[in-house]
């Protein structure tokens, strides 16, 4: 463009991008870019080709090369375009309150960008510069990784925050958790804006790296690291807030490299043996919730004896259950927990690590058509070969890894088993610890065998928590209990019921506390309701002192407005009545809000 009309060129120049006087750029780009950005308006190689601002330049680059607008009637739109200055006064306007109301009208900024500026937007331009160089710029370096999955950033900090507030935080939530969150840490330290700003982003640079080498596997602990490499596509982010406290403590010596490494693997037993043994998974979240709630100083311990004292369908299963389920479930059927319990069940204890990512799964009785061969091992007949084929085919005991799986496909055992590219030519101890040169038959027995043998091993690899009972006796704590002559309207479906809201409406937060009345009961924080719960004779009736105009309307018809019948027991505006778990979690954010209202107040 220069080169055709200088004069024009210089007026872009000096319009839109240099200040001649002050001889520097006119627009100043976030530190990230800043440098590559002064690299293309001094018309210089970009020192990096990993920056947006690359790829907007190119972009924009061929859109005008191709353009059928000549220069002067680009420059002319440019014209048209508005920037617009609020300038604010730090001591009379809200400069967070401004920002999102003006970002409102336009594209959606993501929670972690929300979250920075409410950081940092409160402090001189010298503070936010501190800040955003020496800590926030690392922050979003660490999160910009390519390795990472999309919404890492909305996700870390869901994770900061459950682990923060200690209950379960949902997606769309995460900005607001984090002002009550921000609140609550400023009652809790005498701090100046600017400390308050630096101590948080501090914590949260301190978590976003611990977070990053769990997700990626790059922890600086080699140990502890394998254990998060053998996960694979397992995602167990369920566990990542207590993860994360667990890293930190043993970062600060407040635990031992072998306590962390054990909790690790017990959450990870936990989890696994709760799939195995086919317990719905929406008890975990309150579980884990609960583990970063723990504060003693036999912190391991105490981990310990509450993953031990869990009943129901919290519960950790015992060797018994989980030694049955293990051999008699369909492990194949979601691929990435069979992976990763075959690599585990190949590595464990071996010197000789083997990485099995790009290994398939195999077959040895074929999911697919059945020769003749193999319907002789399986009894004869093709009615009984394929009974036995449809109970043990993903089994198991049936299952290997290999690298040839197409050559192998549906060939009979003997073509399996000697084959060059074969199960004894794999050379994995998840072959060479079972299969022998002089086998002829794999038949409904054998799977079995081979079934029980790495189970007995799986017991191992995932164990159940090792406590004694002396030492399980200091956690045991007496709970009420309720029956039916100091409970009105008592009974076992109330039971049920009411274990189940006890764990969900406790997990909201640490602060709430169950009252327990002969008639009622209310959860509280700091003498304040947060819900009031009353017995039926087969439900029970919810009360919340929230407006019924705050009811969304999909959920009206679940409440009854109570707010002109007086005091009803409690201060109650609403009332809803349920019967079963899935009609109490259909109302449990309007007690979140409850909640969240009541913290407001204190």
């Amino acid at each position: 463009m220069q080169d055709n009309n200088r004069e024009r060129a210089n007026e872009i120049n000096e319009y839109y991008l240099i200040n001649k006087y002050k001889n520097n750029i006119k627009v100043d780009s976030v530190a990230e870019d800043k440098e590559i950005y002064e690299q293309i308006i001094n018309e210089m190689n970009p020192s990096s080709n990993n920056s947006k601002i690359i790829d907007a330049y190119k972009f924009f680059y061929e859109k005008i090369k191709s353009s059928s607008l000549d220069k002067d009637q680009l420059f002319e739109a440019i014209k048209n375009l508005y920037v617009v200055t609020i300038t604010l006064d730090r001591h009379h306007d809200n400069a967070q309150e401004i920002f999102e109301t003006i970002n409102s009208t336009g594209k959606a900024l993501s929670k972690a960008d929300l979250i920075r500026n409410f950081v940092l937007m409160n402090l001189n331009v010298n503070e936010q510069n501190i800040l955003y160089d020496n800590i926030w710029l690392h922050i979003e370096r660490i999160l910009s990784d390519p390795l990472f999955s999309n919404n890492i950033h909305d996700k870390f900090f869901r994770h900061y925050l459950t682990l923060k507030l200690k209950k379960n935080i949902k997606q769309d939530n995460i900005y607001e958790e984090f002002k009550l969150f921000y609140d609550q840490y400023a009652l809790q330290n005498s701090l100046t804006s600017f400390e308050l700003a630096k101590s948080i982003s501090k914590d949260l640079y301190n978590y976003v790296k611990i977070y990053s080498q769990i997700v990626l596997g790059k922890y600086n602990d080699e140990k502890i690291n394998n254990i998060f490499k053998s996960l694979g596509k397992l995602e167990l982010t369920v566990a990542y807030p207590f993860f994360m406290k667990i890293l930190n403590k043993f970062q600060n010596n407040i635990i031992s490299r072998d306590e962390a490494i054990e909790m690790i693997n017990l959450s990870i037993s936990y989890i696994l043996r709760r799939y195995i043994c086919k317990i719905p998974s929406n008890a975990l979240i309150p579980v884990f919730i609960n583990a970063t709630k723990i504060d003693d100083k036999n912190y391991c311990t105490a981990f310990k004896a509450h993953l031990k004292l869990l009943t129901k369908d919290s519960r950790f299963p015992n060797d018994k259950e989980f030694y049955k389920m293990f051999i008699e479930s369909d492990i194949y059927e979601r691929q990435t927990y069979c992976r990763y319990i075959l690599s585990m069940l190949n590595n464990w204890n071996s010197k000789n690590i083997i990485i099995t990512d790009k290994m398939t799964i195999e077959h040895i009785l074929p999911q697919g058509s059945l020769n003749s061969e193999w319907i002789t091992d399986l009894g004869g007949s093709l009615e009984r070969a394929k009974e036995i084929q449809e109970k043990y085919v993903h089994r198991i005991g049936n299952l290997t890894l290999t690298n040839y799986n197409s050559e192998l496909s549906n060939n009979s055992f003997s073509f399996k088993l000697h084959h060059n590219k074969g199960i004894l030519n794999t050379h994995i101890e998840l072959n060479n610890e079972f299969f022998t040169p002089d086998m002829t038959l794999w038949n409904d027995e054998t799977i079995q065998q081979r079934s029980k043998k790495l189970t007995s091993k799986a017991l191992k690899i995932w164990p159940y928590p090792n406590i004694s009972d002396n030492e399980l006796s200091l956690y045991i704590k007496e709970k009420p209990t309720l029956s039916v002559q100091n409970v009105v309207n008592w009974n076992e479906t109330n039971n049920n019921i009411f274990e189940y809201i006890d764990q969900k409406v406790l997990s909201i937060a640490n602060d709430i506390k169950c009252n327990i009345q002969n008639t009622y009961i209310t959860y509280i924080i700091n003498k304040k309701l947060v819900v009031g719960i009353k017995f039926r004779k087969q439900g029970v009736n919810i009360y919340l002192d929230t407006s019924i105009n705050d009811i969304e309307e999909a959920d009206v018809e679940k409440f009854y407005d109570v707010s002109s019948k007086g005091k009803v027991i409690f201060p109650s505006q609403v009332r809803a009545y349920v019967e079963t778990p899935s009609e109490f979690d259909s109302i449990l954010k309007y007690i979140e809000n409850s909640y969240n209202e009541k913290r407001k107040l204190i």
